[in-house]
């Protein structure tokens, strides 16, 4: 069963991390594309920067963090973690996950309830371009909610005896 909801989830993740990816490379495109039209053309492309902000920053950043959080690329101190016994790397793991987890709960909810608001009441953005102000709080609440459900997921593997971190690391194409 918990292996069924791990591959689930990491099709998910895997799908949300091609959506930042896509994403990144819309972002280096536009920029690129409105610095020359401003400098060679005298003629900046309108609504880069609010899409760019709201939207595609947005997007590489949630939609790739519970990714990172699977492959265990997060930023941390492995200094003192890696010297700890076995028995103090899980009580670490079983405190901060679940602590996480519930701040990333939180951010999904607040960030959805966002979202549904903006949308149901047809918002949009001031500025050069008007968009859809609801977009940008959608890909914090979705990313959240799935790196929520990463976190809750490790800790599941831990309290069952299965190392959580185990295969997290890039295996080699074809073989994750």
């Amino acid at each position: 069963m918990l292996d069924k909801l791990d591959r689930g989830l990491n099709a998910l993740e895997r799908l949300l991390y091609l959506g930042a990816a896509i994403a990144m490379a819309l972002m280096m495109v536009s920029i690129t594309s409105d610095a020359l039209g401003r400098y060679f053309f005298d003629a900046p492309i309108k609504g880069v920067y609010e899409v760019n902000e709201m939207y595609l920053l947005t997007a590489t950043v949630y939609l790739s963090i519970a990714r990172a959080q699977r492959m265990n690329e997060h930023i941390s101190v492995q200094t003192v973690y890696q010297v700890m016994p076995g028995w103090g790397q899980k009580t670490t793991r079983l405190t901060w996950r679940p602590a996480a987890a519930v701040v990333f709960a939180a951010i999904a909810y607040k960030t959805g309830d966002m979202a549904l608001d903006q949308f149901m009441r047809g918002n949009r953005t001031s500025g050069v371009v008007e968009l859809p102000s609801w977009i940008g709080w959608f890909l914090v609440s979705l990313g959240s909610t799935v790196m929520c459900l990463r976190l809750v997921l490790q800790v599941v593997f831990d309290l069952c005896g299965r190392d959580p971190d185990a295969g997290m690391r890039y295996a080699p194409a074809g073989e994750e």
